[in-house]
Formats: structure tokens, sequence, C-alpha cells
């Protein structure tokens, strides 16, 4: 009788070493989904950034690009207001010299 004491001694030993990794693996899992879930919300947030920085970006481009384009077009009707003032002083010098 004694034996069969003792081994059930033993058995609820482990049932209760059992309960005890139980709790500590349950605390640990919602421990671990509530940290999973933190990193989801800071992933999206993280998108969220992200794609607010490429549509920034993508204004910049075209800003830049639209401020290239007129900058060129700029140049260009200044060497045509040269191109007309040096055309302008070629007539005047060819008619003097016909005079």
């Amino acid at each position: 009788m004694s034996e069969l004491k003792t081994k059930f001694e033993e058995l609820e030993k482990r049932i209760q070493k059992l309960i005890y990794l139980h709790k500590q693996v349950k605390s640990e899992n919602q421990n671990l989904g509530e940290l999973n879930r933190k990193l989801e919300l800071e992933l999206k947030e993280e998108k969220k950034k992200f794609l607010r920085m490429e549509e920034g970006f993508a204004g910049l481009k075209a800003n830049n690009k639209n401020n290239t384009n007129k900058s060129i077009s700029g140049i260009k009707q200044k060497v045509n207001e040269m191109i007309s003032e040096i055309d302008r002083s070629v007539t005047l010098i060819n008619a003097q010299n016909k005079k």
C-alpha cells in the first residue's frame, strides 16, 4: 500500500508540474499574442508612412520636372530674343553699309 501511495504522490507531483508548465506556456502565449498585435499595428503605421513618403516623392519629382520645363522654356525664350536682337543688328549694319 505504501508503494501505491508513493506512486500516487509522484503522479500528483507530475500533474502539478504539468499544470504549472501549462500556465507558463499559456501566459507566454498571451504575451506573444499581444506582442504580435503590437508589431502588426506598427507595421501598418510604417506602411502608411511609406505610402505618404512615396506620394510626397512623386509630387516633388513632378514639381522638379515642372520647374525644369519652365527653366528650359525661359532659356529658350531668352536665346530667341538674343537671336532676334542679333538679326536686327545685322539688318541695321547691312542697311548702313549699303548707303
